[in-house]
């Protein structure tokens, strides 16, 4: 669930980060074996998922935390919802749950094809929503024999622009970020000179 989280807000994270995250979830999961009403399961639960977002994804500003703790309810519901389908369609005796633990009884050619259906589900999301090359912003340093300026940029996986001799990227930004390092031919030519 929190790497699903991971992928979808493009967080940077790091492995160590999610399994303690999940570890986080998976104690304060325990407790739902404790006896309480109803009605405080689902406070235990948001308070869980809390701590296992925490453990994950902080520090964070307060809006992405708040969307990182949404998203992984979204996530567990979402979830829930497909084993439910699972329990309605598989026909009795092919779903136990013993202990908590939910098994189901599959031959192997079954779950042969449920596998490779399962791994060309994911091939096919990940082509549809493919990851940035660069989700955090680089800083770059431009330089001219006129000065130096420091600007930020994040890669543009839309922009094609490239310098036409060496065929690098362009990066493009306002005049006004460059300041003394923008070349003099530029500044004229943007005053109209």
């Amino acid at each position: 669930l929190l790497h699903a989280v991971q992928s979808f807000l493009r967080l940077q994270a790091g492995n160590g980060r999610l399994v303690l995250g999940a570890l986080a979830g998976a104690l304060c999961g325990l407790s739902g074996l404790l006896p309480a009403p109803g009605w405080l399961s689902p406070l235990l639960g948001g308070l869980c998922s809390l701590a296992a977002v925490g453990a994950a994804f902080a520090p964070v500003r307060p809006g992405l935390f708040l969307r990182c703790w949404l998203c992984t309810w979204l996530a567990s519901f979402l979830l829930a919802g497909f084993l439910l389908f699972i329990a309605q369609v598989a026909p009795p005796g092919y779903l136990g749950v013993v202990g908590g633990a939910v098994y189901l009884n599959l031959s192997l050619p079954a779950l042969f094809v449920g596998t490779c259906l399962a791994y060309l589900a994911l091939w096919l999301f990940r082509r549809a929503f493919p990851r940035e090359a660069s989700p955090l912003p680089a800083r770059l340093v431009i330089s001219s024999s006129a000065g130096e300026a420091t600007v930020f940029a994040k890669a543009d996986t839309g922009c094609a622009l490239r310098e036409p001799f060496s065929g690098l990227p362009v990066v493009l930004c306002q005049a006004s970020a460059l300041g003394d390092a923008a070349p003099a031919a530029a500044v004229d030519y943007l005053q109209g000179r």
